[in-house]
């Protein structure tokens, strides 16, 4: 699944996948789920690609952010 969000989490852009899964639905305009929030702001705060292993919805899944600071947004 891809997002794309701004630093404060705002959802730019994301594909059909997450709407499958528990706790994964967002829309444009909404913000992602709240344990994405410090994950997003952190990657677009120090820069360079992050990753971490999060629970949401009842399953673990890996989740990699790549800011792209001077687009002021960050793909996960």
């Amino acid at each position: 699944m891809i997002y794309r969000s701004i630093a404060e989490g705002v959802v730019l852009y994301r594909d059909s996948a997450p709407a499958a899964l528990p706790g994964w639905a967002c829309e444009v305009g909404e913000f992602l789920p709240e344990i994405l929030l410090p994950i997003v702001a952190r990657g677009m705060t120090e820069g360079g690609d992050g990753e971490q292993v999060v629970q949401l919805g009842g399953r673990y899944s890996f989740v990699w952010v790549a800011p792209f600071r001077s687009e002021s947004y960050a793909n996960l």
